[in-house]
């Protein structure tokens, strides 16, 4: 149920990047095809395990519940390490020992954690559909919590408390009959999540646990503010050649770490190249406003699809969906880590491939009832 030109998509821009890769490699100063090419790999990661997914022969049911048990079996053990480190003390700290967290054996906290909060926000409204106990869901929870970052804390708490506003006061009030009871106690809910929210934003801030993270951050040098302000600096001073069809990823990396060397300096492990860590920064600054565009409305369809899906029908499946690509652009976005981690990018192909499955086969349907319409 997922159409061929959807899977094309990849193909044709892979054909599209490889003849950027000849104009970087004359245009560029510090150009690295083996970088360059590796970066590209990331990036279309997603779409290697896309087609894999649709060449796959399994009637839907079964590949549903593939689906299934791949995403419990991952989330499963993540939190089953995650927890046994933050208990035992055995396995690596997400920030070293002058802050909260541990990421059990993985190397990278970000990519493991939004892949389990995408997974996470899937079950946690999924629950009867996929068949998870509540010991579970509270354990893959807690899992990002002990994680440290902030998106597995924060996140997930927005997560849990989408999931009763939802499935919980949503759902009651819809079952009320009058209007001005569903409609009064609809406000009071949400100014109540609101104000739990607002105050679990304002203890945390006044936490140690910020205060020492980002002091720590900043007298290092790995403030996000501080990249960005200096990515800033050289996008908007480049010219316009490279700000339309950019200067490949190796090349932009190199520049961008000259043009700041107290920052790329400063970092615990050194590199001759520097990096954002924000997902529309480096693509933009490696691929330009041309490829980025291209790359980014793939995504952007999707998250279209998602609402449409929604709004045809209105149910929890769909809605979860939804919620999962939102969190991932959001987060590719603002944050990083998505759209260039093949962690999240292999989790985040299952999703993709059940939005446009759920969106192609009804569509299908609704041309088959439309053509018996017309015959009869």
């Amino acid at each position: 149920f997922v159409r061929a030109k959807q899977e094309r998509f990849v193909l044709y821009f892979s054909m599209l990047w490889l003849l950027f890769f000849g104009y970087w490699a004359i245009t560029s100063a510090n150009f690295s095809l083996l970088r360059d090419f590796s970066f590209f790999t990331k990036c279309t990661y997603f779409f290697m395990v896309f087609a894999i997914i649709r060449s796959i022969k399994m009637n839907p049911e079964e590949r549903e519940k593939t689906f299934y048990f791949i995403l419990k079996r991952y989330a499963q053990i993540v939190a089953s390490l995650i927890i046994f480190s933050f208990f035992t003390g055995i396995g690596l700290e997400t920030y070293g020992k002058w802050v909260f967290g541990t990421k059990s054996f993985f190397t990278a906290q970000n990519d493991i954690g939004i892949s389990q909060l995408l997974i996470f926000t899937f079950l946690l409204f999924n629950k009867e559909r996929v068949k998870i106990g509540w010991i579970w869901l509270v354990a893959i929870f807690l899992s990002l919590i002990f994680l440290g970052t902030t998106t597995g804390m924060f996140a997930s708490i927005m997560v849990v408390c989408a999931y009763i506003f939802f499935k919980v006061i949503v759902a009651k009030i819809m079952s009320m009959k009058h209007l001005y009871k569903r409609t009064a106690i609809l406000v009071i809910a949400s100014a109540g999540i609101i104000i739990a929210f607002t105050s679990l934003v304002i203890y945390i801030q006044d936490s140690n646990y910020y205060s020492n993270k980002y002091e720590r951050f900043l007298t290092e040098g790995g403030s996000r503010s501080r990249l960005t302000d200096a990515a800033d600096y050289y996008l908007s001073n480049r010219g316009d050649l490279k700000t339309i069809f950019g200067e490949g990823y190796s090349s932009y990396t190199v520049n961008f770490g000259n043009s700041a060397p107290e920052i790329k300096y400063s970092k615990r492990n050194y590199r001759d190249w520097l990096m954002v860590e924000t997902d529309i920064y480096d693509f933009y600054g490696a691929y330009g406003i041309f490829l980025s565009l291209i790359l980014f409305s793939f995504y952007l369809y999707v998250l279209l699809v998602s609402i449409f899906n929604y709004y045809k029908h209105k149910n929890i499946y769909n809605l979860s969906l939804f919620l999962i690509i939102f969190l991932s652009l959001a987060h590719g976005f603002f944050a990083g880590h998505v759209l260039y981690s093949p962690t999240t990018l292999g989790v985040l192909s299952i999703f993709v491939y059940q939005i446009l499955s759920f969106y192609n086969r009804n569509h299908l349907l609704a041309n088959k009832k439309k053509l018996k319409i017309l015959k009869g």
